[in-house]
């Protein structure tokens, strides 16, 4: 019932417009409200995840499908807030999500394998910027991400230096990607513990590239 409700609502993003509101921030916000308050509501919890009651021992699991799909649309949200406001606000529920849910969970992000748009992408990399300063883990692997996704990401990428897991298996990802993660890498090469970019289609240049950085990572 969960997987289905999240689902009927990123299909549908209006499904929950109906309180009379005109700003694309406020109409978002209380989607998610919504959303997270179902599944709350659902699961019967009774500690806080942003301002919703949930029980510690019980916490929304962040690396179920369900779950990914919360940071997903949370991540939409936060785009949506910087666009009416024009700044880069707090979201409570998003920097809960990315400082993960648990002692043993570094702070970051974990969609592997769900399927990523462009569009989500995009969000993604707004919401990578703003909470750069405590972000250890990326895993996006089998995203489909492609070059143009991961060009939205890029910046995001780009603004974390605290990284000891990036994961980017399998996105169909080329060369265009290579100098950029290189980049990456370098920038992170005193804590990076585990990279993943098998199944690619980077060439020899890429790969050599890439290979150049990761020598510089002693704890690879």
């Amino acid at each position: 019932a969960v997987d289905q409700l999240i689902s009927s609502l990123l299909a549908k993003p209006q499904a929950y417009n109906h309180i009379g509101r005109t700003s694309p921030a406020e109409v978002s916000f209380s989607r998610f409200a919504k959303l997270r308050r179902a599944v709350v509501n659902s699961l019967r919890r009774n500690r806080f995840i942003g301002n919703l009651p949930m029980p510690r021992q019980q916490m929304i699991d962040l690396k179920s499908e369900s779950g990914k799909q919360l940071v997903v649309l949370a991540c939409h949200c936060y785009e949506e807030f910087c666009s009416a406001s024009n700044s880069t606000p707090e979201l409570p529920s998003l920097h809960r999500m990315f400082h993960g849910n648990s002692e043993q969970s570094l702070p970051g992000i974990d969609l592997k394998s769900v399927q990523l748009t462009t569009a989500d992408c995009r969000a993604i990399g707004l919401a990578l910027c703003r909470y750069c300063d405590v972000i250890q883990r990326i895993d996006l692997a089998y995203c489909g991400i492609g070059d143009s996704g991961y060009k939205q990401i890029s910046s995001g990428l780009a603004s974390c230096h605290k990284l000891t897991v990036l994961g980017l298996t399998d996105n169909d990802l080329s060369d265009q990607c290579a100098e950029h993660m290189s980049m990456v890498i370098n920038d992170n090469c005193t804590t990076l513990t585990t990279l993943g970019i098998a199944s690619n289609q980077f060439t020899s240049n890429g790969n050599s590239m890439i290979h150049r950085s990761t020598a510089m990572c002693e704890q690879l």
